[in-house]
């Protein structure tokens, strides 16, 4: 099943389950105890379904910036606000 995730802090969609998990995989290199805290919305019309929630974790790695560079750690928690929606099949 493709999935479909947008982040507010994403400029771009996510694509496929595969660049999903890549994505995630990302995330826990420089929060390795990030974690969902909850759908409190999820809905769904026709052959889609939605949820919205928020993940949590706290910056304690290295965030590589993509540039061969990396943003040194805060150890400060942090909330992102979260997107997923994908069709039904």
């Amino acid at each position: 099943m493709p999935a479909t995730s947008l982040s507010t802090s994403q400029t771009n969609a996510t694509k496929g389950l595969q660049r999903h998990i890549e994505d995630l995989k990302a995330m826990f290199a420089y929060a390795p105890d990030i974690h969902v805290q909850g759908h409190p919305v999820k809905f769904g019309s026709d052959h889609w379904t939605c949820v919205i929630g928020t993940m949590a974790g706290t910056f304690t790695k290295p965030m590589p910036t993509g540039r061969g560079k990396t943003i040194p750690p805060t150890g400060k928690r942090f909330r992102i606000d979260i997107c997923m929606g994908w069709p039904l099949e």
